[in-house]
């Protein structure tokens, strides 16, 4: 049709098979406790992986976002980090993760930034001093989840789902994961509703005059 040769392009009417849709799975409170409860080690490396997952349970964030994190994002006074990403955002720590975060970067980061070639504000250092890319992010997170054993099949990303679908579990606001995520459409965020069933038979049974 592009070049003149046809009037009509006879694949038009063609329907593509419709793809499984993966239902994300997430952790709920007791099994992300028990995750952390397993990650009480005092090597470096270890407050390192605790901090990295107590900060992305707490603000739901990417992978990708997590590996930028610099120290100056950082805000303990107000208890908030700045992210970067496609929607550029500020979003609230927990006690935990503050508390994590803190020990890591008085103690763990300063033995491992020892071994850097040169300094740098990144937050999550290699055993080796240097940056933490997204890829090494990823396959931390993997294995910790694997050696403990919590569930098969976890992706690092299934963090972020367990952080969505926990917020709105326990009566968080639609629009509000929304922001936190740094959904650009609704939609996106609505599909994190679908998982938690429990929720909204909840909100259903109390909310409705006939229920």
């Amino acid at each position: 049709m592009k070049e003149g040769r046809v009037k009509e392009n006879v694949f038009a009417s063609v329907a593509l098979p419709k793809t499984t849709l993966r239902i994300p799975i997430f952790l709920n409170d007791k099994e992300m406790s028990k995750l952390f409860h397993e990650m009480m080690g005092n090597e470096p490396l270890d407050q390192r992986d605790r901090a990295l997952l107590e900060l992305l349970y707490a603000t739901g964030m990417k992978v990708s976002e997590c590996s930028k994190v610099q120290i100056h994002d950082i805000d303990f006074f107000i208890g908030t980090v700045y992210i970067q990403g496609r929607k550029e955002r500020y979003i609230p720590l927990s006690t935990f993760a503050i508390e994590a975060l803190q020990t890591y970067i008085k103690d763990g980061r300063k033995v491992l930034m020892q071994k850097a070639k040169h300094q740098h504000s990144s937050l999550f250092l290699n055993y080796r001093g240097g940056e933490l890319s997204d890829r090494s992010v990823r396959t931390i997170i993997h294995k910790r989840i694997e050696s403990e054993a919590i569930c098969k099949g976890f992706r690092p990303q299934d963090i972020r789902y367990s952080f969505a679908a926990n917020l709105l579990n326990n009566g968080a606001d639609i629009g509000v994961v929304q922001e936190l995520l740094g959904h650009k459409h609704f939609s996106a965020t609505q599909f994190f509703a679908h998982v938690t069933k429990d929720r909204l038979k909840d909100v259903y049974k109390h909310s409705h005059p006939r229920a």
